[in-house]
């Protein structure tokens, strides 16, 4: 939900989520600043909202491939796993990783290999 305060003439529009950093932002207007929170809002609710310093799960991966993977011992069946993980969740932002798109990962993988794997 969206909070608004009058600081120095200007206005501070805040909004606090859960799931995201909180999100600050300043507007000489209070209508510029409502629909400022109502488009971030909306854009959360749909998870199509990134802060700007948000990293992909893609980069992360990549560089947990690069830097950690070739000190392991089984760093080659390791680095297929790693692989499938980024067909999956590359496309995602870090921000975006949620419970439900790891069981979803789940529910599809369990479809494909054997009970095994």
């Amino acid at each position: 939900m969206a909070t608004f305060k009058k600081r120095n003439g200007r206005y501070q529009a805040q909004i606090r989520r859960k799931g995201y950093p909180p999100t600050y932002k300043t507007f000489s207007s209070i209508t510029a600043a409502k629909k400022w929170a109502q488009v971030t809002e909306a854009d959360m609710e749909r998870r199509t909202y990134a802060p700007a310093p948000s990293i992909s799960v893609c980069e992360i991966l990549e560089r947990y491939e690069r830097e950690v993977l070739p000190s392991h011992k089984g760093h080659q069946a390791e680095r297929y796993r790693v692989q499938t993980l980024l067909g999956f969740f590359g496309g995602l932002k870090l921000v975006h990783l949620t419970s439900q798109e790891v069981a979803k990962y789940r529910d599809i993988r369990l479809k494909e290999v054997s009970p095994a794997s």
